[in-house]
């Protein structure tokens, strides 16, 4: 079967990308597989008093609960089932995690900016790092005005 993936973060511009890669995959008849990335921060010195492994943790538990209710909102918007969903939570960078993810996919769907900070930029950098290194076509969808 035909596979979508589409990157979540909870941004207006993954929300976006959301939306319009569950419409896709159903016209398309395909699966939708949601991904959503996240990544630790090395702190050096935490480890050496114990916070490093419950920090950890902790980030692990807030991405897989963003993860989660991007799924059960979804399900809530579309309660007929007409897409079949998947999600993954991945740990590692974005961009090179999204491209490993849709190695296998038909497409790629990402916002055009997440939480990052140059709010006047066109693309973000997971956006640019997709679009330049995807071997799959990429979608970028920017939220709206």
């Amino acid at each position: 079967m035909t596979k979508i993936v589409v990157g979540v973060d909870g941004s207006a511009g993954g929300d976006a990308a959301l939306q319009w890669a569950y419409e896709e995959a159903a016209l398309r008849s395909a699966t939708l597989h949601l991904v959503h990335c996240w990544d630790y921060p090395y702190y050096g010195t935490m480890d050496a008093i114990g916070l490093d492994e419950r920090f950890r943790a902790g980030v692990a538990e807030g991405a897989q609960a963003l993860l989660d209710e991007t799924v059960r909102k979804l399900a809530a918007e579309h309660p007929d089932g007409a897409v079949t969903v998947t999600s993954a939570l991945e740990q590692g960078g974005s961009g090179a995690s999204l491209l490993r993810a849709a190695e296998d996919a038909e497409l790629l769907v990402v916002g055009s900016r997440g939480h990052g900070g140059f709010v006047g930029l066109l693309l973000g950098s997971v956006s640019n790092t997709v679009v330049a290194h995807a071997k799959v076509p990429v979608v970028v969808v920017h939220p709206p005005s």
